[in-house]
Formats: C-alpha cells, sequence, structure tokens
C-alpha cells in the first residue's frame, strides 16, 4: 500500500512540474523566424491575441514559446490561458 502512495504521490508531482514547465513556454516572449535560412513551420503563442499561430522558423534563436505542432500549442497553452 505504501508503494501505491508514493507512485501516486510522484505522478501528481510530475504532472504540477509538467504544467508549470509548459506554462512557462506559453508566456516567454514569441519566437520569430530569425537570423537562419531555413523554412520549417513551427508553432507559438500569441500571449496578446490568446491563440496558437504558425509561423516560418529559419532553425536558429528560438525561445521557449515555441511547439512543432498546433495541437501541441493548443494543448500546452489554451488550457493554461483559460480563465
Amino acid at each position: 500500500m505504501k508503494s501505491f502512495a508514493w507512485h501516486s504521490l510522484f505522478l501528481v508531482l510530475l504532472f504540477a512540474t509538467a504544467w508549470a514547465y509548459n506554462a512557462k513556454k506559453c508566456d516567454d516572449v514569441p519566437t520569430e523566424t530569425g537570423p537562419c535560412q531555413g523554412e520549417f513551420e513551427m508553432w507559438r503563442f500569441d500571449n496578446v491575441n490568446r491563440q496558437c499561430e504558425s509561423f516560418i522558423y529559419g532553425g536558429c534563436q528560438a525561445t521557449n514559446n515555441f511547439f512543432e505542432s498546433g495541437m501541441h500549442c493548443v494543448l500546452n497553452c489554451l488550457k493554461h490561458h483559460e480563465f
């Protein structure tokens, strides 16, 4: 029984840490295209308009507000910014 309690506590702490990290990602300055010459479609969270948006990423100088898909952006950011 003690093992179950420790596993449950571990999972709660893991999810709390993941939520806090993702909230920081979403609150960071949105990543811009940057100076590199790549052309990768990525996603960022726009705090002003409160929505995820796609942009062309050059491949360098990203901030933490940077997602590989629109779904990752929505799942990580919109739930953290609901009132």
